[in-house]
Protein backbone atom coordinates (compact mmCIF):
# COMPACT_ATOMS: atom_id res chain seq x y z
CA UNK A 1 0.00 0.00 0.00
CA UNK A 2 1.45 3.11 -0.94
CA UNK A 3 0.70 7.11 0.29
CA UNK A 4 1.85 10.12 -1.12
CA UNK A 5 2.71 13.19 0.46
CA UNK A 6 3.51 15.89 -2.10
CA UNK A 7 3.02 20.20 -2.09
CA UNK A 8 2.92 21.76 1.43
CA UNK A 9 2.58 19.68 4.87
CA UNK A 10 -1.01 20.59 6.45
CA UNK A 11 -2.19 22.82 3.15
CA UNK A 12 -5.32 21.23 1.86
CA UNK A 13 -4.53 18.98 -0.87
CA UNK A 14 -6.93 20.45 -3.33
CA UNK A 15 -5.37 23.85 -2.88
CA UNK A 16 -2.32 22.53 -4.49
CA UNK A 17 -3.14 19.69 -6.79
CA UNK A 18 -5.62 18.78 -9.69
CA UNK A 19 -7.10 15.17 -8.29
CA UNK A 20 -5.86 16.66 -4.64
CA UNK A 21 -8.07 13.14 -3.44
CA UNK A 22 -4.90 11.24 -4.19
CA UNK A 23 -2.38 12.58 -2.41
CA UNK A 24 -1.92 13.14 1.45
CA UNK A 25 -0.73 16.39 2.68
CA UNK A 26 -2.57 17.45 5.71
CA UNK A 27 -3.26 15.04 8.76
CA UNK A 28 -7.05 14.81 7.85
CA UNK A 29 -6.41 13.34 4.82
CA UNK A 30 -3.57 11.07 5.64
CA UNK A 31 -6.16 9.88 8.79
CA UNK A 32 -8.38 8.68 5.82
CA UNK A 33 -5.72 7.21 3.89
CA UNK A 34 -4.44 5.26 7.07
CA UNK A 35 -8.35 4.19 7.65
CA UNK A 36 -8.41 2.74 3.85
CA UNK A 37 -5.16 0.83 4.88
CA UNK A 38 -6.69 -0.33 7.54
CA UNK A 39 -10.02 -1.71 5.71
CA UNK A 40 -7.67 -3.50 3.33
CA UNK A 41 -5.59 -4.99 6.00
CA UNK A 42 -2.10 -4.31 4.33
CA UNK A 43 1.08 -4.58 6.53
CA UNK A 44 3.88 -3.42 4.35
CA UNK A 45 3.31 0.95 3.66
CA UNK A 46 5.07 3.18 1.45
CA UNK A 47 5.50 6.75 2.38
CA UNK A 48 6.74 8.95 -0.58
CA UNK A 49 7.48 11.89 0.23
CA UNK A 50 7.85 14.92 -1.88
CA UNK A 51 7.41 18.07 0.34
CA UNK A 52 9.51 21.17 1.32
CA UNK A 53 7.53 21.09 4.51
CA UNK A 54 4.53 23.10 5.87
CA UNK A 55 2.70 23.13 9.30
CA UNK A 56 4.81 20.96 11.74
CA UNK A 57 1.58 20.53 13.82
CA UNK A 58 0.54 18.14 11.08
CA UNK A 59 3.51 17.03 10.66
CA UNK A 60 4.13 15.51 14.55
CA UNK A 61 0.42 14.28 13.88
CA UNK A 62 1.27 12.16 10.95
CA UNK A 63 4.54 10.87 12.16
CA UNK A 64 2.50 9.86 15.26
CA UNK A 65 0.20 7.78 13.20
CA UNK A 66 2.76 6.02 11.21
CA UNK A 67 4.51 5.01 14.54
CA UNK A 68 1.55 3.66 16.00
CA UNK A 69 0.69 1.50 12.83
CA UNK A 70 4.49 0.62 12.91
CA UNK A 71 3.55 -0.73 16.92
CA UNK A 72 0.47 -2.56 15.16
CA UNK A 73 3.39 -4.74 13.10
CA UNK A 74 3.11 -2.89 10.19
CA UNK A 75 6.10 -2.31 7.64
CA UNK A 76 6.76 1.39 7.20
CA UNK A 77 8.89 2.44 4.54
CA UNK A 78 9.50 6.56 3.94
CA UNK A 79 11.40 7.25 0.71
CA UNK A 80 12.30 11.28 -0.03
CA UNK A 81 12.85 12.78 -3.33
CA UNK A 82 14.06 16.29 -4.65
CA UNK A 83 13.84 19.03 -1.94
CA UNK A 84 12.42 17.07 1.38
CA UNK A 85 12.36 19.94 3.89
CA UNK A 86 11.75 21.41 7.46
CA UNK A 87 8.38 19.34 8.61
CA UNK A 88 8.74 16.75 5.80
CA UNK A 89 11.55 15.39 7.14
CA UNK A 90 9.84 14.40 10.78
CA UNK A 91 7.02 12.60 8.70
CA UNK A 92 10.63 10.71 7.34
CA UNK A 93 11.98 9.71 10.72
CA UNK A 94 8.34 7.40 11.13
CA UNK A 95 9.72 4.47 9.10
CA UNK A 96 10.48 1.21 10.28
CA UNK A 97 14.62 0.46 11.41
CA UNK A 98 16.08 0.31 7.83
CA UNK A 99 13.50 1.68 5.97
CA UNK A 100 14.26 5.33 5.79
CA UNK A 101 14.92 5.72 1.88
CA UNK A 102 16.76 9.56 0.54
CA UNK A 103 16.78 9.38 -3.37
CA UNK A 104 20.46 10.02 -5.15
CA UNK A 105 19.30 13.17 -6.79
CA UNK A 106 17.26 14.99 -2.95
CA UNK A 107 18.40 17.19 -0.75
CA UNK A 108 17.26 17.21 2.64
CA UNK A 109 16.64 20.36 5.58
CA UNK A 110 16.50 20.23 9.01
CA UNK A 111 15.82 23.58 10.35
CA UNK A 112 14.31 25.65 13.51
CA UNK A 113 10.86 26.31 13.77
CA UNK A 114 9.40 29.60 12.42
CA UNK A 115 6.09 31.60 12.57
CA UNK A 116 4.68 34.37 12.00
CA UNK A 117 3.80 36.84 15.04
CA UNK A 118 0.56 39.81 15.18
CA UNK A 119 0.93 40.92 18.75
CA UNK A 120 2.69 42.91 21.29
CA UNK A 121 6.15 42.07 23.53
CA UNK A 122 3.90 39.56 25.75
CA UNK A 123 2.71 37.80 22.79
CA UNK A 124 6.30 37.48 21.07
CA UNK A 125 7.47 36.43 24.67
CA UNK A 126 5.14 33.31 24.66
CA UNK A 127 6.02 32.44 21.04
CA UNK A 128 9.14 32.50 21.49
CA UNK A 129 8.83 29.56 24.35
CA UNK A 130 6.27 27.98 22.03
CA UNK A 131 9.41 27.72 19.00
CA UNK A 132 11.84 26.54 21.20
CA UNK A 133 9.63 23.44 23.03
CA UNK A 134 9.02 22.50 18.54
CA UNK A 135 12.67 22.60 18.51
CA UNK A 136 13.26 20.53 21.02
CA UNK A 137 10.68 17.81 20.53
CA UNK A 138 11.71 18.07 16.23
CA UNK A 139 15.16 17.33 17.90
CA UNK A 140 14.10 14.29 20.03
CA UNK A 141 12.79 12.85 17.17
CA UNK A 142 15.82 13.29 14.84
CA UNK A 143 18.09 12.11 17.98
CA UNK A 144 15.64 9.06 19.05
CA UNK A 145 16.14 7.78 15.11
CA UNK A 146 19.88 8.08 14.87
CA UNK A 147 21.38 7.01 17.90
CA UNK A 148 22.89 10.80 18.28
CA UNK A 149 21.98 13.08 21.07
CA UNK A 150 19.37 15.81 21.35
CA UNK A 151 22.00 18.78 21.35
CA UNK A 152 23.44 17.61 18.23
CA UNK A 153 20.64 18.26 16.18
CA UNK A 154 20.32 21.25 18.09
CA UNK A 155 23.01 22.46 17.37
CA UNK A 156 22.71 21.58 13.40
CA UNK A 157 18.92 23.00 13.34
CA UNK A 158 20.49 26.55 14.48
CA UNK A 159 23.07 26.70 12.17
CA UNK A 160 22.74 29.79 9.95
CA UNK A 161 20.86 32.12 12.20
CA UNK A 162 18.42 29.25 12.60
CA UNK A 163 17.65 28.57 9.02
CA UNK A 164 19.40 25.12 9.29
CA UNK A 165 21.71 23.09 6.41
CA UNK A 166 21.12 21.77 3.30
CA UNK A 167 22.31 18.00 3.62
CA UNK A 168 23.40 15.68 0.54
CA UNK A 169 21.67 11.93 0.22
CA UNK A 170 25.28 10.72 1.62
CA UNK A 171 24.95 13.20 4.46
CA UNK A 172 21.87 12.74 5.78
CA UNK A 173 22.71 9.19 5.98
CA UNK A 174 26.04 9.82 7.77
CA UNK A 175 23.86 12.62 10.37
CA UNK A 176 21.16 9.17 11.24
CA UNK A 177 18.68 10.68 9.52
CA UNK A 178 17.88 8.18 6.69
CA UNK A 179 18.87 4.48 6.51
CA UNK A 180 20.29 4.43 2.65
CA UNK A 181 20.10 6.53 -0.20
CA UNK A 182 18.02 5.01 -3.36
CA UNK A 183 14.41 4.21 -3.70
CA UNK A 184 12.61 0.67 -3.21
CA UNK A 185 13.18 -1.75 -6.23
CA UNK A 186 11.88 -5.16 -6.40
CA UNK A 187 15.75 -6.23 -6.61
CA UNK A 188 16.11 -4.66 -3.93
CA UNK A 189 13.80 -5.87 -1.94
CA UNK A 190 14.37 -9.73 -2.75
CA UNK A 191 18.19 -9.22 -1.74
CA UNK A 192 16.78 -8.05 1.49
CA UNK A 193 15.02 -10.89 1.80
CA UNK A 194 17.68 -12.93 1.07
CA UNK A 195 20.06 -11.75 3.34
CA UNK A 196 17.78 -11.59 6.27
CA UNK A 197 17.06 -15.51 5.26
CA UNK A 198 21.12 -16.10 5.35
CA UNK A 199 21.14 -14.63 8.81
CA UNK A 200 18.26 -16.66 10.54
CA UNK A 201 20.55 -19.33 9.41
CA UNK A 202 23.69 -18.61 11.81
CA UNK A 203 21.42 -18.35 14.66
CA UNK A 204 20.09 -21.32 16.48
CA UNK A 205 16.86 -22.03 17.43
CA UNK A 206 17.34 -21.85 20.91
CA UNK A 207 19.20 -18.38 21.12
CA UNK A 208 16.57 -16.85 18.31
CA UNK A 209 14.22 -17.81 21.18
CA UNK A 210 16.36 -15.83 23.68
CA UNK A 211 17.09 -12.93 20.87
CA UNK A 212 20.35 -13.67 21.34
CA UNK A 213 23.05 -14.19 18.58
CA UNK A 214 26.34 -16.25 19.25
CA UNK A 215 29.32 -15.05 16.70
CA UNK A 216 31.83 -17.85 15.95
CA UNK A 217 33.89 -15.42 18.19
CA UNK A 218 31.49 -15.84 21.38
CA UNK A 219 31.79 -19.46 21.02
CA UNK A 220 35.58 -19.82 20.87
CA UNK A 221 35.15 -17.56 24.23
CA UNK A 222 32.75 -20.23 25.60
CA UNK A 223 34.70 -22.89 24.85
CA UNK A 224 38.02 -21.10 26.14
CA UNK A 225 36.04 -20.63 29.62
CA UNK A 226 35.08 -24.05 29.51
CA UNK A 227 38.70 -25.14 29.29
CA UNK A 228 39.73 -22.98 31.96
CA UNK A 229 37.32 -24.17 34.30
CA UNK A 230 38.87 -27.52 34.07
CA UNK A 231 36.01 -29.02 32.04
CA UNK A 232 33.20 -27.80 34.38
CA UNK A 233 30.58 -27.05 32.32
CA UNK A 234 27.80 -25.40 34.11
CA UNK A 235 25.65 -22.91 32.65
CA UNK A 236 28.07 -22.45 29.88
CA UNK A 237 26.93 -25.29 28.17
CA UNK A 238 24.06 -23.87 27.94
CA UNK A 239 24.90 -20.85 26.37
CA UNK A 240 26.30 -23.05 23.07
CA UNK A 241 23.17 -23.32 20.81
CA UNK A 242 23.47 -27.20 18.69
CA UNK A 243 24.61 -26.67 15.13
CA UNK A 244 22.48 -27.48 12.28
CA UNK A 245 23.94 -29.88 9.64
CA UNK A 246 23.11 -31.29 6.43
CA UNK A 247 24.06 -34.79 5.74
CA UNK A 248 27.85 -35.36 4.54
CA UNK A 249 28.49 -35.88 1.29
CA UNK A 250 31.79 -37.67 1.55
CA UNK A 251 31.59 -40.89 0.14
CA UNK A 252 34.87 -41.81 2.36
CA UNK A 253 32.65 -41.63 5.75
CA UNK A 254 30.08 -44.10 7.20
CA UNK A 255 26.75 -44.08 7.18
CA UNK A 256 25.18 -42.98 10.41
CA UNK A 257 24.69 -45.78 12.92
CA UNK A 258 27.60 -47.95 11.98
CA UNK A 259 30.15 -47.15 14.57
CA UNK A 260 29.63 -51.18 15.80
CA UNK A 261 30.73 -52.15 12.54
CA UNK A 262 34.82 -52.56 11.42
CA UNK A 263 35.18 -49.61 9.93
CA UNK A 264 39.47 -50.01 9.27
CA UNK A 265 38.28 -50.02 5.70
CA UNK A 266 37.31 -46.55 5.58
CA UNK A 267 39.13 -43.39 4.73
CA UNK A 268 41.43 -41.55 7.67
CA UNK A 269 38.53 -39.06 7.59
CA UNK A 270 35.65 -41.30 8.01
CA UNK A 271 37.52 -43.37 10.88
CA UNK A 272 38.39 -39.99 12.65
CA UNK A 273 34.66 -38.78 12.22
CA UNK A 274 33.01 -42.18 13.75
CA UNK A 275 35.77 -41.74 16.79
CA UNK A 276 34.44 -38.56 17.20
CA UNK A 277 30.80 -39.31 17.14
CA UNK A 278 31.25 -42.40 19.80
CA UNK A 279 33.22 -40.06 22.22
CA UNK A 280 30.08 -37.56 21.81
CA UNK A 281 27.63 -39.73 22.73
CA UNK A 282 29.29 -41.36 25.52
CA UNK A 283 29.65 -37.66 27.07
CA UNK A 284 26.13 -36.91 25.69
Amino acid sequence: MKIEIDGLIGVPEWWSFEGGEERAATYERFRQQVERIGRSGARKIEVKIRSIGGNVQDAFLIYDALCALAEEGAEITTVCYGYTASAATIVAQAATSGRRYVASTALYLIHNATTTLDGNAFDAERTARLLDKTDERMAQIYARRSGRSVEEFRERMARDGGRGEWLSPEEAVEAGLADRVGGVTAWGELRERAAERIRNWFISEKNAQKEEKMTISDGCAVVAALAARGGEEGDLRGRIGRSETAPSEDPGVAVSGLIEEDFTEFSHNGRAYHLDASRLRKSF
